[in-house]
């Protein structure tokens, strides 16, 4: 399995989370497998755009969604889970929540020094 599958699985997996829908649920509304939704979200396989057209639809995101990943997904596969799972949580929380989040974090970060 190649970088991009596993970039564009985890990607899957993120939109789906933060939709707030199961494997299962996606699965049923494309008319696949739960095993099949398991595998294109390990980036054991590599759906086809037909596939890829109708997660979109069902997730209610452009396609284009699914191939918009930066570098930082190209790090590890645990560093690729919590991310994913930060921002499928982050895509719950209402605009107040989500500024008290970013206030809290850039007054634990604030201070750590980075070399961009």
């Amino acid at each position: 399995m190649s970088r991009i599958e596993k970039q564009i699985g985890s990607k899957i997996r993120e939109i789906r989370l933060s939709s707030q829908m199961t494997q299962a649920d996606l699965a049923e509304r494309i008319d696949v497998s739960v095993e099949s939704i398991s595998r294109l979200e390990r980036g054991v396989t590599f759906p086809s755009l037909k596939t890829m057209e109708k997660m979109a639809t069902a997730l209610k995101v452009p396609l284009k969604m699914f191939f918009e990943f930066g570098e930082a997904q190209a790090g590890s596969k645990s560093f690729e889970n919590v991310l994913s799972k930060l921002v499928a949580f982050l895509r719950t929380l209402n605009k107040d929540e989500i500024v008290l989040v970013h206030k809290v974090l850039k007054a634990v970060f604030g201070t750590i020094k980075r070399s961009d």
